[in-house]
């Protein structure tokens, strides 16, 4: 009708631990935080969904159980071995003093005690969303607090520091790393013996 498209970000009710969840890692972040669904519509017709954690004062995590090698997620049949952090943002309404990376690390170390533990891997791509063409559909769904400090450089380095994070050998869409958390290590994993399909996501980029 003439008016210009932005993104739009449609949510559902937030779910806490009294629900019984079809994904046994949903079921267990919930036990400690409250999720819901979240789907972001990029353009007309092109949808991004995900799950969405509120991990603290106005801080929150979208989250998805992607995969690597075609950048696409199967939410559906997915078994979990790899947990993809989409964003750790803060609400610009909402959000108080509190730490969002010291929040994420916090969620982290939450999941990683998860019993019979399917997650193999934890990995993000740290990006200024701000300043990055491609991330024009958070700017413009969530509200995000800005801040003129963030760079990639600079949260490549903040994320090492307070997450633990190094880059892998298991390139993106755009032919760079991948960074996984460093120090995950499930003390209870999953039986299941199966292969895991992205080594290079196990592999130190150096």
């Amino acid at each position: 009708m003439g008016k210009e498209w932005k993104a739009r970000r449609d949510t559902y009710d937030w779910i806490t631990e009294e629900y019984k969840l079809k994904h046994k890692v949903n079921e267990w972040i919930a036990k400690k935080y409250p999720i819901r669904c979240t789907t972001l519509t990029r353009n007309p017709g092109d949808y991004v969904y995900s799950w969405e954690a509120k991990i603290g004062k106005g801080i929150y995590i979208l989250y998805t159980p992607k995969i690597p090698s075609k950048n696409e997620q199967d939410l559906e049949n997915s078994n979990w071995s790899v947990f993809y952090i989409n964003l750790i943002w803060r609400n610009q309404t909402e959000h108080q003093n509190e730490n969002s990376l010291w929040a994420g690390r916090q969620f982290l170390k939450h999941l990683e005690r998860m019993t019979n533990n399917p997650i193999k891997v934890v990995y993000m791509r740290p990006v200024d969303v701000m300043r990055d063409k491609r991330c024009n559909h958070l700017t413009e769904a969530l509200d995000l607090k800005p801040s003129n400090k963030i760079t990639t450089d600079r949260l490549i380095k903040v994320y090492g520091k307070a997450i633990g994070t190094i880059p892998t050998k298991q390139m993106d869409v755009t032919g760079k790393p991948y960074f996984r958390v460093g120090w995950w290590n499930p003390q209870n994993p999953s039986s299941e013996d199966k292969v895991f399909a992205w080594p290079d996501l196990l592999k130190n980029e150096i």
